[in-house]
């Protein structure tokens, strides 16, 4: 049963990220359908005199498929840059490949286990990781190469230490430890920074460019496989709780 449950929840990633990109898009829609009614039709115009004037059926076929996929995605296109939304996809990737990178044969191995898409309160945490290493809150970002810039780090980092800080407090709670939830940014894309600190004003910031230190820090031992265990099943039964409660409501 917690095994049934453990696999459930790891195949949350980005969850937080999608839902957010879909209540935008349609929020942006409902606001700005109208506008919209112009481009389509034209589109729908260009199409329906291309069809009339093409030689045989197959083609007009072919006509009538690529319009209606312009079409759709010009709309889906306009909405995603109107709401906004781009930036939520893109931190779905980079969730992606964070779960990916603790769902590796030698992590698994070692006893880790990745919890996603953990909402309290509120807030939301990308990720929990637990395993012999130690609990770690993170947070993932996917990085353009425009991405440089202070202002957009140090909300990051910010965000990073909230993390740590929720999760921290939910492991005294439901599993009655005293343990610190160590934070750590995880930032994946072209535009991630070149080298991987882990001391960066108290955060492990970690790079896509240059995994290997933080690789080698995972593997030290500060937790016993009897507390990875104990603490990731009391993490489990807090989110099976929680899912019971949202779906009664």
């Amino acid at each position: 049963m917690m095994a049934r449950r453990r696999e459930r929840h790891d195949r949350r990633s980005g969850r937080y990220s999608r839902s957010q990109s879909r209540s935008r898009i349609a929020g942006w829609l409902r606001s700005n359908w109208r506008s919209l009614l112009p481009a389509v039709a034209f589109l729908v115009l260009t199409f329906a005199l291309s069809v009339a004037v093409a030689p045989n059926p197959f083609i007009r076929g072919a006509i009538v498929g690529a319009g209606g996929t312009l079409a759709v995605g010009v709309v889906f296109l306009a909405a995603l840059i109107g709401s906004d939304s781009m930036r939520f996809v893109l931190g779905t990737l980079g969730e992606g490949a964070t779960e990916e990178f603790f769902s590796s044969r030698t992590r698994r191995r070692a006893g880790w286990h990745l919890i996603n898409g953990i909402v309290i309160n509120g807030r939301d945490i990308d990720h929990i990781a637990i395993g012999p290493g130690g609990v770690l809150a993170i947070e993932t970002k996917w990085r353009s190469a425009q991405q440089h810039s202070r202002d957009w780090a140090m909300p990051a980092r910010a965000q990073t230490v909230d993390a740590a800080r929720v999760a921290s407090n939910l492991i005294r709670q439901e599993a009655d430890a005293d343990l610190v939830a160590v934070p750590v940014l995880m930032e994946w894309g072209p535009g991630a920074p070149p080298r991987t600190n882990l001391d960066h004003d108290g955060i492990i910031s970690v790079t896509s460019n240059d995994l290997a230190p933080f690789e080698r820090w995972l593997e030290e031992d500060r937790l016993s496989l009897q507390e990875v265990d104990r603490i990731s099943g009391a993490i489990d039964d807090f989110l099976a709780r929680q899912l019971r409660s949202n779906t009664a409501r």
